[in-house]
């Protein structure tokens, strides 16, 4: 490449955008020097991981708008709070899903090759979205965790759920200014690794502190001398457990690889599949009393 450049000097030629321009042929520096002159900074990883990201994003996009289809077919006498909550979950995921989407296009195709570069305002607005559906759906299991019992205990798991989520909210807000004028990914994630690690543990305790509630609650009530009541129950204890695991399983997840690899940036991939696991966690829960039987004789409230 340097020979065919001090050549082109030589004879004469040595402005090319002007030499390609008189002979009316396209020109582009990248295309003549694609690396030699002109390194390319990107990390298949963070490409590689917001590419399944997306995917996996869109395809839970997909079932939970199936699963609230069957929600608003099957139980028309939950309370409006609850269906109102409902729409709104479906609505940040959707815009949450579109954003990551177009936050794609912008880095593999109009931004490729730099990471250096600030962050793109959809990727901050995915990271906005995605952890407003987080507190939404712990605060609907926090609100039927106080519809459970007014015990001591109880209420001490859902002032600690309650101040959790609070401070998950508090910092998601913080965080999100801070994304709008980082500089670059890396510095972002350097500066505030300590902020965004605590975000992701808080999330973590909270729900696994639910989902062991539900199902401890449960475990407890179980009446062994109704045979059918006992199997409601087990049914529901089956039930609860994995959706309240499933989310904490996620996020745990999140913590792990943001504290061992985020120099690959696959923590945000993760983090874009929690937000539809949340979502789809929150359907499966309120659909699953079909399996149950009692659709219309038990309304889902959170008053």
């Amino acid at each position: 490449m340097q020979v065919l450049y001090i050549a082109l000097l030589s004879f004469g030629i040595g402005s090319l955008p002007a030499f390609a321009r008189s002979l009316d042929l396209s020109w582009s520096y990248h295309s003549l020097f694609p690396t030699f002159f002109f390194p390319v900074i990107m990390n298949p990883n963070f490409l590689g991981g917001i590419e399944i990201g997306t995917l996996l994003a869109v395809i839970l996009l997909g079932m939970v708008t199936v699963q609230i289809y069957v929600y608003y077919a099957n139980f028309p006498h939950d309370s409006r709070a609850i269906k109102a909550l409902i729409a709104v979950v479906w609505f940040i995921e959707t815009a949450h899903v579109a954003a990551i989407c177009y936050g794609l296009y912008r880095i593999t195709i109009t931004r490729y090759g730099h990471l250096d570069l600030p962050m793109p305002m959809e990727m901050c607005t995915v990271v906005i979205l995605g952890n407003l559906v987080h507190p939404l759906v712990q605060a609907i299991f926090t609100a039927r965790i106080c519809q459970l019992g007014n015990s001591p205990q109880n209420r001490i798991v859902t002032n600690v759920c309650w101040a959790i989520s609070g401070f998950v909210f508090g910092v998601t807000v913080l965080l999100s200014i801070k994304a709008f004028s980082a500089s670059s990914v890396d510095q972002f994630q350097d500066q505030w690794d300590w902020l965004i690690l605590s975000l992701f543990g808080a999330t973590a305790a909270v729900d696994l502190l639910i989902a062991a509630t539900m199902g401890c609650y449960t475990a407890q009530n179980r009446t062994l001398s109704d045979a059918e009541s006992s199997n409601k129950l087990d049914t529901l204890i089956l039930w609860t457990a994995p959706t309240g695991l499933l989310t904490s399983t996620a996020a745990v997840a999140v913590v792990i690889v943001f504290a061992t690899m985020r120099r690959n940036h696959l923590w945000l991939a993760v983090l874009i599949v929690n937000t539809g696991l949340y979502s789809n966690s929150l359907l499966s829960l309120l659909n699953g009393r079909l399996q149950l039987g009692y659709q219309t004789e038990a309304p889902f409230t959170i008053s």
